[in-house]
């Protein structure tokens, strides 16, 4: 299959995705600064959902970058993510409303580790139809880092379940600020 297409339809899932999570925020009871504070929680998953979402595109574009076919099992691989991501504005909007919700935090938790899994197991994917691509060996898409945020995911959800729910969501936000840190290397490898 062309790449193309499938980025084209990556992209689709993801611009209503961002719109369905910015339309899920809700709206302040005045038009105050207290009324803006008292939905803060509503903003910092909007935040960490947005830096998921755009992460995921960002790296997929310049993962994709360096090849030129894709085979089946990438596609189906990288459809798994976006059913993922897709899934993020309901779970966002779950956490927004009662940021001590263990079952919330945890579905949203969730999902991002959805979203992992699925990318790296696209990465995979890539790699095995693609064993001789100079680029993708260079770019070490793989890295020794890959499991670190599923570590940090699970410190959050002892810390979250034993004493204060928001420290899973508390984890996903540093597990995408780790996301951003390890995979920003690539762009140098591609450009």
């Amino acid at each position: 299959m062309n790449k193309q297409r499938l980025e084209t339809f990556g992209d689709a899932i993801i611009a209503i995705a961002l719109t369905i999570l910015v339309l899920k925020l809700a709206q302040p009871t005045s038009l105050t600064l207290e009324g803006f504070w008292s939905i803060k929680e509503g903003f910092i998953a909007y935040f960490i959902s947005f830096l998921i979402i755009f992460n995921v595109w960002y790296n997929s574009h310049n993962f994709f970058h360096v090849i030129d076919d894709v085979d089946e099992l990438t596609v189906w691989m990288q459809g798994f993510t976006l059913f993922m991501m897709s899934l993020l504005p309901y779970f966002t909007s779950m956490v927004s409303q009662n940021i001590f919700s263990l079952p919330a935090e945890t579905m949203y938790s969730l999902t991002l580790i959805g979203i992992h899994i699925f990318y790296i197991l696209t990465v995979k994917a890539v790699f095995r139809s693609n064993r001789d691509n100079p680029k993708l060996i260079e770019g070490d898409y793989l890295n020794k880092h890959v499991n670190t945020p599923l570590i940090i995911i699970a410190i959050g959800f002892i810390i979250g379940y034993l004493a204060y729910p928001p420290a899973i969501l508390i984890s996903c936000l540093i597990t995408v600020v780790i996301w951003i840190i390890t995979f920003r290397h690539f762009k140098d490898v591609i450009i």
